[in-house]
């Protein structure tokens, strides 16, 4: 009767109990068991027959089976839980950051902090609509006409961001930032970086700013602005989540593209005296350039804007997994440990492949990925191959930072040797490069390749490491067989349709609206710099 008893509760439970009845479930399991045992040891309550008492036996098998089958995923999830608790302690040994409690950054007084500075450029600016802006830069390229209505309404622009400028120039002279980003769990959804847009709008009108400068012949103020630009990219590597890094690339690509256009032409004084004016130019300063340069092959920023951006990723991986587990079911709870670790690793693969010395090496640590993880931002990729593809972009930007220090390298001698460019790169060394930069995709340190003429070009071999001799392909420089970047401006086919009729840049009723804000944003900008 007794038996028949717990029978009838264990069944109860089983069936209809949620999670909160598993307590009680096992109570009842543990007496059923002792009833049975209690049965089985007594040997006047059973019957003799051998086939009965076999039964007996089976069926408490059977019962122990059924209570290792309950419990067993507890004891599945433990061990998950403690495997991940252990990764996260053994990294946080070696001095790392991994949970979202490990990012608490050291505030910074706001004189010498870039981001507020930033900041208020962003709210100084004054800019046309998109398309506008994008007008400007094909006219000062060289795509269209450089029309006087052009000219000044760039000039006007320019003009009017006059403030913004100066904050941005300010904000270059400090290294460190802190944007005031506070990380929340579920970081992914509640975390947000409202100056993305912005900084990139400001991207785009120091790109306007450098070109017309030099066009203008002011090449100090074009110099100045590409430093402004790297500046930018520092600051930004110290906002949280991975997309901050990436965004973070853009200034450094504008900027080694802008000095791979203007560079052969740019004009230098021949002293270490401040730049003065002479026919309206103004000259760049020889000192500054050669602190351009070092600032190109001082690859500390990229670095450091891995090593973030890998801990920021790895965290925000984690996190989301981790935040969403108390909700699943305790064999979903324990694959999201699993995977959590895992997570780790592939990570802890990753950052070797980013900053591995050349992409030959780099590709040796995409083969340790294990496979199982999926992406963060789309299930459909797999989580190695969007590893590989930041990394193949962060190689990019390498490579465009070194050809940009040569680029400058190479007219620092022109204006040495009456306008006339080396026959080799080795022959800058050690005037004006302590050494010729490798190339990022080239195995054993190779030197980046150059193509001397009247528009000499620097090439790298690309991901397929073969020299190809500097064969381009059409479009970006890294369609081709090997990546060729040709000094100066490119050469457009002339166009002898007529000019379209063009609108005001500045009519108020073609400008973007205005990027809005939460109030807590705009609450916190006032604070911060008032």
């Amino acid at each position: 009767m007794q038996c028949t008893v717990h029978c009838a509760c264990l069944w109860r439970y089983d069936v209809t109990t949620p999670v909160a009845g598993r307590f009680r479930r096992g109570v009842f399991s543990c007496s059923f068991f002792w009833s049975i045992m209690a049965i089985v040891s007594d040997g006047t309550s059973l019957p003799r027959s051998r086939r009965v008492h076999w039964g007996w036996i089976a069926g408490l098998l059977v019962i122990v089976l059924l209570a290792g089958l309950i419990y067993s995923p507890w004891w599945i999830l433990h061990r998950a839980q403690d495997r991940f608790a252990a990764a996260v302690a053994q990294r946080r040994a070696r001095g790392e950051r991994v949970l979202v409690e490990d990012f608490r950054q050291t505030p910074i007084p706001d004189e010498q902090n870039a981001a507020v500075y930033l900041k208020r450029a962003i709210q100084e600016m004054k800019l046309p609509h998109w398309e506008e802006m994008d007008e400007f830069k094909d006219a000062l390229v060289g795509r269209t006409p450089l029309t006087p209505e052009l000219e000044q309404a760039i000039a006007r622009m320019i003009a009017d961001n006059a403030p913004a400028l100066n904050f941005a120039h300010l904000a270059s002279g400090f290294p460190d930032a802190d944007w005031k980003v506070r990380l929340v769990t579920p970081v992914y959804d509640t975390v947000k970086l409202p100056h993305l847009n912005e900084l990139y709008e400001l991207n785009q009108f120091l790109d306007v700013f450098i070109m017309d400068s030099h066009r203008r012949g002011d090449d100090s103020a074009a110099i100045g602005a590409l430093r402004d630009l790297l500046g930018e990219n520092r600051a930004m590597e110290h906002q949280p989540l991975e997309v901050s890094h990436l965004a973070a690339l853009r200034p450094v690509a504008v900027a080694g593209d802008r000095c791979m256009l203007i560079s052969p032409d740019l004009r230098l004084t021949t002293s270490k005296a401040d730049p003065h004016a002479r026919d309206g130019m103004i000259p760049a300063r020889r000192q500054d350039v050669m602190d351009l340069i070092a600032e190109f092959l001082d690859e500390a920023s990229l670095r450091m804007g891995i090593m973030e951006n890998w801990q920021y990723g790895r965290m925000e991986m984690a996190d989301r997994l981790i935040y969403g587990a108390p909700g699943a079911s305790i064999i979903g709870r324990w694959r999201v440990y699993d995977q959590a670790t895992l997570i780790l690793r592939i990570y802890d693969i990753g950052v070797k492949a980013r900053i591995a010395s050349d992409w030959p090496i780099a590709t040796q640590f995409f083969k340790e990925f294990p496979a199982g993880a999926p992406s963060l931002h789309d299930a459909t990729e797999s989580f190695e191959s969007s590893q590989e593809g930041k990394t193949k972009v962060e190689f990019n930007l390498r490579t465009e930072r070194r050809v940009a220090a040569i680029a400058l390298a190479l007219r620092l001698y022109a204006v040495d040797h009456d306008n006339h460019f080396p026959d080799r790169l080795d022959q800058l060394v050690p005037a004006y490069l302590h050494a010729v930069p490798a190339d990022p995709f080239a195995a054993n340190g190779r030197p980046l390749n150059y193509l001397p003429g009247k528009k000499p070009a620097i090439y790298s071999v690309g991901q397929d490491g073969v020299d190809n001799h500097g064969a381009r392909g059409t479009g970006s420089q890294w369609n081709g067989p090997d990546a060729v970047f040709v000094l100066g401006y490119p050469d457009f086919p002339a166009k002898e349709s007529a000019p379209k009729a063009r609108r005001n840049p500045f009519d108020a009723t073609r400008r973007a609206p205005p990027v809005s804000r939460p109030a807590s944003t705009k609450r916190a900008i006032h604070d911060t710099l008032n």
